[in-house]
């Protein structure tokens, strides 16, 4: 980040002005939480939790067109799943989808670190959950991959009747969470399932798949709850 020089002189009115300026507009910033040092960024899981103690909708109802997390910058999508994961611990979600584990040629764990167990804290996050909270399930979700490889994703979830048999219908689904092989209707039973908001699902699907008209969607979102509500 570059830090404008302000000269000043011996009473430093001006440097405390440029200060308290600079506060207020963080504060205006409920989602800042970044430490910068020159020119990086670095976010401890101590503020990433805190960040998440403080809104925890930025990390339980999906991206969306407008989404802003803690970070703006690549450490936002790096530290996705950890923060999910501390939505998760405080009860903000009941499931979260994070890669275990993808053949090579079949997944990219690089690009889509943010999605997978090996982002920042993300394993370590998922060892304190499972180990603080008896109703912490995990289950593998398993599929096979067009280019013949196989990719494995766990679900995380808190043991009720709910969450358990969406839980169970997405891995019947072969749900992942680096790489979308699904099609657009069980994109979308994906989103619900995971309680995602509707615009942000939305989005993610024509993202994905490209422009899907109005009345085309609104079927699949019909189609898609009615599976949620027979389970």
């Amino acid at each position: 980040m570059e830090v404008k020089r302000v000269m000043v002189g011996d009473s430093g009115e001006a440097l405390r002005n440029a200060l308290a300026n600079r506060a207020k507009r963080l504060a205006r910033e409920t989602d800042a939480a970044t430490l910068v040092l020159k020119a990086s960024s670095a976010l401890t899981l101590e503020m990433l939790e805190k960040a998440v103690e403080e809104r925890p909708e930025f990390w339980s109802q999906g991206d969306g067109a407008h989404s802003r997390r803690v970070v703006v910058d690549d450490l936002e999508s790096a530290t996705k799943t950890a923060g999910e994961l501390l939505a998760l611990k405080r009860r903000a979600r009941d499931l979260v989808l994070l890669q275990v584990s993808c053949d090579e040629g079949a997944c990219d764990l690089t690009s889509s670190l943010g999605n997978s167990i090996y982002a920042p804290y993300a394993a370590m996050v998922l060892e304190d959950l499972v180990r603080a909270d008896d109703s912490i399930r995990v289950r593998m979700s398993t599929t096979k991959t067009p280019e013949g490889g196989e990719a494995q994703t766990a679900i995380v979830y808190r043991e009720d009747a709910s969450a358990s048999k969406r839980a169970a219908l997405l891995a019947d689904m072969g749900a992942q969470a680096a790489r979308t092989m699904s099609t657009p209707l069980e994109q979308v039973i994906i989103g619900l399932a995971l309680g995602y908001k509707r615009e942000n699902i939305e989005h993610y699907v024509r993202r994905v798949n490209g422009d899907i008209d109005n009345e085309t969607l609104a079927d699949m979102f019909t189609s898609a709850q009615k599976t949620l509500d027979d389970l």
